[in-house]
């Protein structure tokens, strides 16, 4: 409260003092810079615009390089922290109530150091070695003008340090060295302004690339085998392997080659090579790492890969099936083996085969020189050397020859009646199996039968004989020993053969009473005067096949035209001719043979069983006439004529068996009589 009255009170004062001067308009305006002298950034300037005048001054105005500066009017400017854009010509401007007046100019020269200070690189991105490598420092601003320029150069993790060169250009040859972060600095009276780091990046290939194997050059097949790409220098560092490079490479690069081939890449960007050794693995390697400055690439390393020996087998020579005999020589070939050195052993049926071979023949090659049947076998050949040991395929010999230990056996092979199914199978021994049989019964060929196995269907007791067969291949014929084959009758045909024979004993009976009763009529019909001597004839009789015996006109058919009979023709179903022929004898006895065909049996009952025979005394021919027996004579005499009445027997059954027999061969239709007259 008291200071407030004391600054009124010197208020007061002042008006009572200036109220009694004179009137006056602004003068003696002056402009002063405190501090005085240079005015470097940052500093504290003010600039102090004083006048004198009555009334008071009322207004300030301030300019700068002719443009006012608004906001501004107070009596003094003041920079609290002085930029370079502050620099400029400044006026103050002063007015009270009778004028104005003006300052005089004050420049304020604000000073500072090199602005936007910049390094460029001038060079062919990316940089390699060799390459020119330029650095340019430029300067924005400067205030006064730098005098000097200073260089540093920064290791990537360490300290700057300058060098010695005060020029704006820098230039040099880029080296794997030059690979540094570089800055300059641009100096004048008011500092020094350094620029930003610049990397100079000087690319190169990987240095010092390697191959490293693990566990070592020389290993077993199966081992597993590691191949190991390294090298020894890079900038930056590299982390994806024990050496350097820079760039950190992007990729590496795998070639092996054959002992005499072409170097060949295969298709692999890792550092570490790994695979299990193999016979193929045997080759030189080598890696290459790469940037984008290049490949280096390193120097060959060969890898031995020991294996045992491989791709064995037997070359037969001749080739093909071997004929019972001849040479034949087994080569056991081996491919590729490591090391070289091997041996030899040879097997047959799994078992060693200890079998002469040629003199100063080699271990591999097995010689036989007359081959037998039993050479034939599965050969192997079995290799080895100081890694292991190998087999080869079996080789399947094939000692071809004739067929041999030809046999016939029988099935069944107990005792063999008729009507039974019979086999004969001709067994033999023979490489290439037999593919040709024949058959032979009784020494004679059996053209239809050309299989293995002889079938005989139903058995007869005439299929008995000797059999013997023939074998054949390629190679030869062989013939077996004749087995007897023997058929015998069967129960049923015994029984059957007693049946007829009992029948045809009595058959014959009857016929003997039949012939006897027809002489007896014979005799009573015989003219007068006919010779009274008595002559025993036999009569053969046989039951002949039934024909039809006249044709349509009632006489005799073309087959009786050379026997004489007589024909009823009331009783042509029932009557059979006979026919008895007298051949010529020396002998006053003489045998007279009959022919009797057999009736048709009658269903007529009333029908009399009569047979009618009319009985011709030949002539006697000439002697030695060919023609003489079993003729019939064509001339009849009335003397000569004898009748006889025969019952009519019951035709016999037909016979079981298939074969045929001949009128002479057939004992049981044979019937005897004997005839007197």
């Amino acid at each position: 409260m008291g200071k407030s009255t004391r600054q009124d009170q010197k208020l007061m004062l002042l008006c009572q003092y200036l109220s009694s001067l004179p009137p006056d308009p602004p003068k003696n305006t002056y402009l002063r810079q405190v501090p005085e002298g240079a005015i470097k950034e940052n500093s504290h300037v003010t600039l102090q615009c004083s006048s004198q005048g009555n009334p008071p001054i009322q207004n300030y105005t301030w300019d700068k390089d002719g443009e006012i500066l608004q906001h501004i009017t107070q009596r003094e400017l003041v920079f609290l922290d002085i930029k370079p854009r502050n620099s400029g010509i400044y006026h103050c401007r002063v007015q009270n109530l009778l004028g104005s007046a003006e300052s005089q100019p004050v420049p304020l020269n604000v000073q500072y150091p090199p602005k936007h200070v910049q390094l460029a690189l001038h060079s062919t991105l990316p940089i390699k070695e060799g390459n020119t490598v330029t650095l340019n420092c430029s300067v924005g601003s400067s205030n006064p003008s730098f005098c000097w320029y200073r260089w540093y150069k920064q290791e990537a993790a360490g300290s700057e340090t300058p060098f010695k060169y005060d020029k704006p250009l820098l230039s040099f040859s880029a080296s794997r060295e030059s690979s540094r972060f570089y800055r300059c600095g641009a100096c004048n009276l008011a500092g020094c302004t350094l620029s930003g780091r610049v990397e100079v990046n000087v690319l190169y290939p990987p240095k010092g690339v390697e191959v490293k194997a693990v566990p070592g050059q020389a290993v077993q097949e199966g081992t597993k085998l590691l191949l190991q790409c390294i090298y020894n220098s890079s900038n930056p560092e590299v982390y994806t392997s024990v050496g350097s490079s820079n760039p950190s490479f992007c990729w590496y690069r795998w070639y092996k080659q054959e002992a005499a081939g072409s170097e060949t890449p295969f298709k692999y960007d890792k550092p570490l090579l790994s695979f299990s050794a193999s016979r193929e693995s045997s080759c030189f390697y080598r890696c290459g790492a790469c940037n984008f400055a290049g490949c280096t690439l390193s120097g060959r390393v060969e890898v031995n890969v020991l294996f045992a020996p491989k791709d064995v087998k037997i070359v037969q020579m001749p080739a093909g099936d071997i004929k019972e005999g001849s040479p034949v020589q087994l080569r056991c070939d081996v491919g590729p083996a490591n090391p070289k050195e091997i041996q030899y052993a040879w097997y047959k049926d799994q078992e060693p085969a200890y079998l002469s071979r040629k003199k100063n023949s080699p271990a591999s090659t097995l010689t036989i020189q007359n081959v037998t049947s039993k050479d034939s076998g599965i050969y192997e050949c079995k290799v080895n050397n100081t890694v292991g040991f190998r087999h080869s395929l079996g080789l399947k010999l094939n000692v071809q020859y004739g067929p041999r230990d030809i046999q016939v056996s029988v099935d069944p092979v107990d005792t063999i009646t008729e009507g039974k199914d019979v086999s004969l199978e001709c067994s033999n021994d023979a490489n290439p199996a037999a593919n040709r049989y024949r058959w032979y019964w009784n020494r004679k060929a059996m053209p239809r039968e050309a299989s293995k196995i002889l079938f005989l269907r139903k058995v007869q007791v005439k299929h008995s004989g000797e059999y013997h067969c023939k074998a054949s291949n390629i190679i030869s014929e062989g013939a077996s020993q004749p087995v007897n084959l023997a058929v015998y009758y069967s129960r049923t045909t015994m029984l059957k053969h007693t049946a007829i024979g009992f029948g045809a004993a009595l058959a014959m009976i009857i016929m003997l009473g039949l012939l006897l009763y027809i002489l007896r009529r014979a005799k009573k019909r015989v003219l007068p005067g006919a010779s009274r001597s008595q002559r025993v004839a036999s009569v053969f009789m046989k039951k002949s096949k039934q024909v039809k015996l006249c044709n349509n006109n009632n006489q005799p058919s073309q087959s009786m035209e050379d026997s004489i009979g007589f024909l009823n023709q009331g009783a042509e179903e029932a009557i059979s001719y006979a026919t008895i022929q007298f051949p010529p004898s020396v002998s006053k006895e003489r045998t007279i043979y009959a022919r009797i065909n057999q009736p048709i049996p009658s269903s007529d009952p009333s029908n009399e069983a009569v047979v009618y025979s009319e009985l011709k005394k030949p002539r006697l021919p000439p002697k030695g006439d060919p023609k003489a027996d079993y003729e019939n004579v064509g001339e009849v005499k009335g003397e000569e004529l004898h009748y006889s009445s025969l019952v009519n027997l019951t035709p016999r059954p037909k016979p079981i068996f298939d074969d045929s027999e001949t009128d002479s061969e057939s004992e049981e239709s044979i019937q005897y009589a004997t005839l007197k007259h």
